[in-house]
């Protein structure tokens, strides 16, 4: 299999997995995000732990995308 085929299931794995234990956890999510003090950095870490996922997995879907386009012209 491709390389880039296995890191685009890879990342968008990883995107599933960190949204669906926000989701799935919600209540103790929010209980910890809202307390303030140094609990503050938990959404902001929170935030860019799943922008590199989510945006990693774009990056490869992206160029992945375009190898397809090379072969074809």
């Amino acid at each position: 299999m491709d390389p880039i085929k296995l890191r685009i299931i890879f990342f968008g794995s990883i995107s599933f997995i960190l949204y669906f234990l926000i989701f799935y956890f919600e209540e103790l999510v929010m209980h910890y995000f809202v307390l303030g003090s140094w609990y503050a950095i938990l959404p902001i870490s929170t935030a860019f732990v799943i922008s590199i996922a989510y945006g990693s997995f774009a990056n490869f879907v992206i160029n992945y995308i375009g190898k397809l386009q090379e072969k074809k012209s």
